[in-house]
């Protein structure tokens, strides 16, 4: 009886080695199919058929029921492409964003994920064809998209405008425009320096870094009146006195050390200044006065020219 007890455990033993060899060879063939049916799904998209398809067309279809299997793509013609900041871009039918076509941008945050080369390259085109066009022109390309696992994929972006030219374009009408600009300045230079020229001689008194070319024309009573009424506030440097830098048609009429005294041809208005040297002039004689008001109590003379 106990031989045959013995017997039985052996058998029962050996049965249950069998059965979870087995079990584990069927499980492991189960996870071999399995793993050799999603690499037969895995979509190559060089083989797939693009049905062609306008951009309005595919943005009139339901987004979520475009791709219901692995087999097919699109080819998508006449797709607005808009650049977005921080290196992103939009894709829509029109510059009017009436229609956009979710499922390309879906495709297109796809593409970020796993080809930043592509994307850099792409909407630093998209960035440059609008930073250097000419006109209204709008980026509209060809897009191939397809479906992995129910994601959008963007496969490749054909028939986009000729941005190298674009960009030759540009850089060209820039290079121009800044020959154009640099010859304006010289040219508004050299008048500045002829303008500013004058002959010594002319002159009685002459201050140090005197430009006549910076001094407006002005009456004297006129600008004597500015110069009386100026008004603190802000300036270039603060706040403070703006300074008016005049020239006037003058009488002379007497100098006491640093102060010298003018009026005008009417005697409507009389005025002295100071000035830093003697002037030499006689009474009643008539000159060109150019001279600063720095402050309602602060008139300087600059020039005095010969009439």
């Amino acid at each position: 009886m106990k031989r045959f007890y013995c017997l039985s455990f052996v058998v029962v033993l050996g049965m249950m080695a069998f059965l979870n060899t087995g079990c584990m060879t069927a499980g492991y063939v189960a996870v071999q199919l399995i793993d050799a049916a999603e690499k037969r799904m895995a979509v190559n998209p060089e083989s797939l058929e693009y049905s062609e398809i306008t951009a309005e067309e595919f943005a009139k279809k339901n987004q979520n029921e475009i791709f219901l299997d692995n087999v097919k793509g699109y080819k998508i013609t006449g797709v607005f492409v808009d650049s977005l900041n921080a290196g992103n871009v939009s894709f829509g039918i029109d510059k009017n964003q009436s229609l956009k076509l979710d499922y390309l941008n879906n495709g297109w945050k796809y593409i970020l994920e796993n080809n930043s080369d592509f994307k850099n390259q792409f909407y630093k085109n998209v960035f440059d064809f609008y930073r250097c066009r000419n006109s209204e022109e709008d980026f509209y390309c060809t897009v191939y998209i397809y479906s992995e696992k129910k994601v959008p994929v963007i496969y490749k972006i054909e028939d986009c405008p000729d941005v190298e030219r674009i960009r030759h374009e540009y850089e060209e009408k820039m290079k121009i425009e800044r020959e154009k600009e640099k010859a304006e300045i010289e040219a508004k230079l050299k008048a500045y320096e002829e303008a500013n020229k004058y002959n010594p001689s002319d002159f009685y008194y002459i201050a140090e870094k005197f430009k006549p070319a910076e001094y407006q024309e002005i009456s004297f009573f006129k600008g004597v009146y500015n110069g009386k009424n100026m008004k603190i506030g802000p300036t270039l440097w603060g706040y403070g006195y703006d300074t008016y830098d005049y020239v006037s048609d003058v009488i002379f009429v007497s100098q006491n050390g640093i102060n010298i005294t003018f009026r005008t041809a009417d005697n409507s208005i009389t005025h002295t200044l100071q000035i830093s040297d003697s002037a030499g002039l006689k009474s009643g004689e008539k000159v060109k006065l150019y001279y600063r008001i720095n402050s309602p109590i602060d008139f300087t003379v600059k020039a005095i020219k010969k009439m």
